[in-house]
């Protein structure tokens, strides 16, 4: 994966709002353009002016994480601190926080589903198998699977990974009309939450 790029639109530091306590904003300052922070009290860091040579020499850069690339759905969160505040790749997912369901193209056969995703199937033509991702290390994250058409005498089965269960089942059967299920990874299995 490529590593993450970013564009931000030059504005005066004086029009940036405060952000809700505990966070930090990120712009980059129309002046200078330096990419800096604005807390919930209104000080920016870095304080300075000046290029974004300036901005390796200061005393209180913003450091954004370089760690490696950030998985889809993860969100550029920064920490606020007394000085040099770090800004770094967080799954919103796994503190609850909602994030993105990517929509898939409307599906037939056999399908691979992936977290975080709306899975449509189209069963009108022939039965389906949607095979789920394994639920180890994905705690708390969904993927939800919609019939778009009729049963017409078919079947979509859901099928856990390896020895996964969904509800202590290795397989999760839709066969009605415009069916739909919601599932959830309680970090070994999948439970059927809708």
């Amino acid at each position: 994966m490529a590593a993450p790029t970013f564009t931000f639109v030059k504005t005066p530091e004086v029009g940036v709002t405060n952000p809700p306590a505990g966070s930090l904003r990120l712009f980059a300052d129309d002046a200078d353009s330096i990419v800096k922070t604005k807390d919930e009290n209104g000080v920016v860091r870095p304080a300075i002016s000046g290029t974004a040579t300036d901005l390796a020499t200061t005393g209180d850069p913003v450091v954004i994480d370089s760690a490696g690339a950030p998985s889809p759905g993860h969100v550029l969160a920064a920490t606020v601190g007394p000085a040099n505040p770090v800004a770094t790749w967080q799954n919103p997912r796994a503190a609850g926080v909602s994030t993105p369901v990517v929509q898939t193209a409307i599906q037939t056969g056999v399908i691979s589903a992936s977290i975080d995703q709306l899975v449509r199937v189209n069963i009108s033509g022939g039965s389906s198998t949607v095979n789920l991702p394994t639920a180890v290390g994905n705690t708390n994250r969904e993927i939800w699977v919609k019939l778009v058409s009729a049963a017409s005498g078919n079947t979509c089965t859901i099928d856990a990974a390896g020895v996964e269960t969904i509800d202590g089942a290795a397989t999760l059967v839709m066969n009605t009309d415009y069916e739909w299920a919601n599932l959830r990874s309680d970090g070994a299995n999948w439970m059927q939450i809708g």
